[in-house]
């Protein structure tokens, strides 16, 4: 029979690491968010700076732009976090991408929001100019679902 050195048997952990698990889930999430919220920046900067983000003459060099600052931006944020490896920086770029592509959807939630951070002209330019519930990949329009139509409740009537 084969003893260590010492006569200290190692320690065996049966369970699972948590906070291992948990980390790494967060980070997963932190870079989304980080990739998201990167090209939020970018496109206040942009508007402050220029007068115009995400809405221009020429959509293929605006998202361009706009999509190469923001991995830039947050490659450079996500230093600050413990995080390393590709599956990051992956996970960083699909955040940026989903931004890019689907950020008047929440400019249609929440136009209160944006008429803070942006302008009441802008915010009613993109409601007016994108539809909700859609993709906006190079200025080409992809819907995702069908309108909701609002309609009046109907109300039984007994006679």
């Amino acid at each position: 029979m084969d003893r260590p050195r010492g006569g200290v048997h190692p320690h065996v952990d049966l369970l699972p690491n948590w906070k291992f698990e948990i980390a790494a889930r967060s980070g997963w999430i932190v870079a989304l968010v980080f990739g998201a919220l990167s090209v939020l920046f970018v496109r206040i900067f942009q508007f402050h700076y220029s007068g115009e983000a995400m809405i221009s003459d020429n959509p293929m060099l605006t998202t361009a732009v706009e999509a190469g600052a923001a991995v830039v931006l947050s490659f450079l944020a996500f230093l600050l976090v413990p995080y390393r490896g590709a599956k990051y920086v992956l996970l960083l770029i699909v955040g940026v991408g989903l931004s890019v592509t689907a950020m008047h959807n929440t400019v249609h939630t929440t136009p209160w929001a944006y008429s803070l951070m942006f302008s009441p002209e802008w915010t009613a330019e993109v409601i007016e100019t994108t539809k909700p519930k859609s993709l906006l990949v190079l200025g080409d329009v992809i819907e995702l679902g069908p309108e909701k139509k609002k309609a009046m409740p109907t109300v039984l009537r007994l006679n």
